[in-house]
């Protein structure tokens, strides 16, 4: 099973579970209407508020990193996978990787420093993939946006610059998108809670929040709220900015493509920089969480209050008024999201 993973990913997923797929039923136009509506209405005139918000603990120590030039040796070894498919301009990964590496350092150095890309580069074209088997509500799917092969190239140096300098400023409790395995770190952690509990018979309440479509749903105002708390450069932000003001889609549905698209909330989903983006703006999120709530473990200097991967949180208290307390005191929803809801699934430990 590890070999087939190394070799093929969705191979290895599909060897595991049923692959999901949509239902006959649901038409490109009930998928349009529900997605162009999420994407892009509803949303609050003006900057969102966010003084609700704590205050980021920490700010990256030397962020010009960023900003500097690119260079061959950082550029040249940066490939872009050859099953990564095109975007809408055609290029694929193959002719862009032989592309010499002195010439990317050229264009993108221009990008860089006039904080923006080409137009005609920054639409993109929309897919979707199935949530589950037989998906007939547009609700069920994941929306996956495919930019131009040469800008997601770009983005994805800028994400590996950016993703060195996060490692000190996030919140350690975020365990997604992070150079380690936070699926099982996460995994341990909750497994240490639950057995400590259960062998000193001290109780413990935890439960499991689902923020329905985070991703989808983040304020573009607030992305520059967050950036500009750790002290990212304003060559970056306002790149940054120009990206999300300027963007453009088109929804693809079993053969059928949408008009343009101007999304006004979310992160690009299948851009490099989202993962991340996403993460600056929910840490704000994840440091309302009181200190003095949690879950002591020996082997931890503080109280375990929190395990988040990426989107998905819970919430660890040790008493069921704790954690009562502790969701009452945390922005889950609140000027970071549009339209956010929350499922709350508590654990039957307390």
């Amino acid at each position: 099973m590890q070999k087939l993973y190394r070799k093929s990913r969705s191979s290895c997923y599909d060897s595991l579970f049923t692959k999901a797929n949509f239902a006959e039923e649901l038409q490109p136009d009930v998928m349009f209407e529900f997605w162009s509506h999420l994407l892009k209405d509803r949303v609050a005139d003006g900057s969102p508020d966010m003084s609700a918000l704590p205050a980021v603990g920490k700010v990256i120590e030397d962020p010009s990193s960023l900003t500097q030039l690119f260079y061959p040796d950082e550029v040249g070894p940066c490939k872009m996978a050859y099953s990564t498919a095109a975007g809408p301009d055609g290029v694929t990964s193959k002719s862009w990787n032989k592309v010499s590496a002195r010439a990317k350092c050229k264009i993108y150095s221009v990008w860089l420093k006039t904080r923006q890309a080409p137009l005609s580069l920054i639409g993109s074209r929309t897919i979707f993939i199935a949530k589950k088997t037989d998906a007939s509500s547009p609700a069920d799917a994941r929306p996956i946006s495919i930019a131009s092969i040469v800008l997601r190239h770009y983005h994805k140096i800028l994400a590996k610059r950016l993703s060195l300098l996060l490692e000190n400023v996030l919140d350690q409790d975020q365990l997604g998108f992070r150079p380690f395995d936070g699926i099982g770190k996460g995994l341990g952690r909750l497994d240490s809670l639950i057995k400590h509990s259960m062998e000193d018979l001290l109780p413990i309440s935890i439960s499991c929040i689902d923020l329905e479509k985070a991703f989808d749903s983040v304020l573009h105002p607030s992305i520059q709220f967050s950036l500009k708390a750790i002290g990212v450069p304003e060559d970056f932000s306002e790149y940054i900015k120009y990206i999300y003001d300027n963007a453009f889609t088109s929804l693809y549905f079993k053969g059928v493509l949408s008009s343009p698209v101007r999304p006004s909330k979310g992160v690009r989903q299948g851009d490099p920089l989202s993962p991340l983006l996403f993460l600056v703006v929910f840490d704000n999120i994840l440091r309302a969480v009181p200190k003095y709530e949690g879950f002591k473990l020996p082997e931890i200097e503080h109280p375990v209050n929190k395990i988040a991967y990426a989107d998905d949180l819970v919430l660890v208290a040790d008493s069921p008024l704790g954690l009562q307390n502790t969701f009452d005191t945390t922005s889950l929803g609140g000027d970071w999201a549009q339209d956010q809801h929350q499922e709350i699934h508590y654990l039957p430990v307390a």
